[in-house]
């Protein structure tokens, strides 16, 4: 790979023979991993270093980081393997160089440190995080809302040494080890947390993997959220023994296993909705929770309501109570048809 680029960029070079910068823009679709100084290259940044060029001599030379846990840069070694700038961090990135200064500028997470007018820290891809005051970033994250018990300016959830923000955005790596121990029961090969820098849909940056073999084929199921499963099966068995119970209830004869079908099928209902609601709020959908959370109060109340301002046991009144439990359930059985849509993991058959 090395001797690979070394010649398309030497190919280029001599043989092109590129003196313009629009050439070179042209040619170069690097972005921001190639450096120029008067329009003349001069580094090119590449997975795990860069590659310092003299367009004059038409010479490249090669020098490579050292990284520690959390991706920061902490060593630049150069092609004979010595060690030409060694640097230090504070807990929010800020550099102390033991040895020389001007290697390299690329050092906490691997971003480019920016002292300009006053400020000393560096762009984290969606905004700039000032390192000497408490790595604060100086724009509210754009995914606040994901996370409302801390500040939109803070970085790595205020506890640097254990949590990073490179993206300058909210994580779901939180979300995906939550996921992974709810998992732990589910028979299978898990993979570790796996990051996805790339990913369009910031959902799906951390995600982990589980193996089960099904009919003969191997499925491979990935998740980034908690799994609804057992919740959705408590609501749905307790909203079937809901409508079975004044189902049978109707018949008169079994009214009383009925109505005790019933008040068992409201609770597993209740207490699926609940759950839900939690895992709903693990996985930081608010819009489904706060639907889980209004129809539980609307369910609760009602019940409560109807005992006060009804307390008669007699027959007819239990039929009008089954009767409006059973609207309710299909009420908010149409809700969740009508505005959600089941989207937490994406499952192949090899």
């Amino acid at each position: 790979m090395r001797a690979c680029l070394k010649y398309i960029i030497t190919l280029l070079f001599v043989s092109l023979n590129i003196q313009s910068s629009a050439s070179i823009i042209r040619l170069y679709n690097f972005e921001s991993d190639l450096i120029t100084e008067n329009t003349i290259p001069k580094r090119l940044y590449i997975d795990g270093g860069y590659i310092d060029i003299n367009f004059n001599t038409n010479t490249t030379s090669y020098k490579y980081y050292i990284y520690d846990h959390q991706g920061s840069v902490r060593a630049v070694l150069n092609s004979s393997g010595t060690v030409i700038q060694s640097t230090d961090y504070s807990a929010y990135g800020v550099p102390s160089t033991r040895y020389q200064m001007n290697a390299d500028n690329r050092f906490h997470l691997g971003l480019e440190w920016q002292p300009m007018k006053g400020l000393y820290g560096y762009y984290n891809n969606a905004r700039f995080r000032d390192a000497l005051l408490g790595g604060t970033f100086l724009q509210q994250d754009p995914l606040a809302e994901k996370y409302y018990p801390f500040s939109p300016y803070h970085y790595g959830m205020n506890n640097p040494l254990k949590f990073t923000d490179k993206t300058g955005k909210f994580s779901h790596e939180w979300q995906a080890q939550t996921a992974k121990g709810f998992q732990t029961v589910i028979p299978g090969q898990q993979s570790g947390i796996i990051k996805f820098n790339n990913t369009e849909n910031n959902a799906y940056r951390y995600t982990f993997n589980t193996t089960s073999k099904e009919n003969g084929e191997y499925v491979v199921t990935t998740h980034y959220g908690v799994s609804r499963s057992l919740a959705n099966n408590l609501q749905n068995t307790g909203d079937a023994m809901v409508v079975g119970g004044f189902a049978t209830a109707l018949t008169i004869v079994g009214a009383e296993a009925g109505f005790a079908t019933m008040a068992i099928g409201n609770g597993l209902s209740t207490t699926g909705s609940l759950l839900e609601m939690g895992v709903d709020l693990l996985n930081s959908d608010f819009g489904r929770s706060s639907k889980e959370a209004v129809s539980t109060v609307i369910n609760i109340g009602f019940d409560t309501l109807w005992d006060v301002f009804s307390p008669s046991k007699k027959l007819g009144n239990k039929l009008m109570k089954g009767s409006a439990d059973v609207k309710l359930t299909i009420a908010d059985f149409i809700i969740d048809k009508t505005l959600f849509s089941e989207g937490n993991s994406e499952t192949e058959k090899d």
